[in-house]
């Protein structure tokens, strides 16, 4: 399929057809309103999200690893099972969202907002979630060994099962 210019792109994704068989990596969608945009099992890695609006969006199974998705609004969307590995997510607003089973592994997510979200058996390894607020977030059974997480708050969360940082 021939590559399609940015504008091009964004109008594809919002219309909800014919994202199959596109290559999305690498792609600049920064500042672009995705709202509800379709975008289940796709492989953005490498791409620029940044300040870009993809509330209530779905997105499960995508491959999100190594992007910029820094102030990206994700509120109430769906990432379950998404790698998100080794990005930049700072400021994100991920309220609401469900992601379960989600890899975020390396990744930079210095106050990113995860009130209420479903983040049970996600993967934070070695990130940052530096004055990250996780309010209220179901966190059961997640993996936070190696994080930094200096004013980090969990004020309400489920912990269960989670595995946290020892301190040092």
């Amino acid at each position: 399929m021939p590559s399609l210019s940015r504008k091009e792109l964004i109008l594809q994704i919002r219309s909800n057809e014919g994202l199959s068989g596109l290559d999305l990596t690498e792609s600049d969608l920064s500042n672009a309103n995705l709202y509800r945009a379709n975008l289940v099992g796709l492989d953005l890695s490498r791409s620029s999200l940044a300040d870009c609006n993809l509330r209530e969006s779905s997105m499960n199974s995508a491959n999100l690893s190594s992007c910029n998705l820094s102030r990206v609004d994700l509120r109430g969307s769906d990432l379950r099972g998404s790698d998100l590995s080794n990005s930049q997510i700072r400021g994100a607003d991920f309220r609401l969202a469900d992601l379960t089973g989600a890899n975020f592994s390396g990744s930079n997510l210095r106050r990113a907002n995860f009130s209420g979200a479903k983040l049970s058996n996600a993967n934070f390894e070695g990130c940052n979630i530096q004055k990250t607020d996780f309010m209220g977030a179901n966190l059961s059974h997640a993996n936070m060994v190696d994080t930094e997480w200096d004013e980090t708050y969990f004020l309400g969360a489920n912990l269960d099962g989670t595995k946290i940082p020892e301190n040092g």
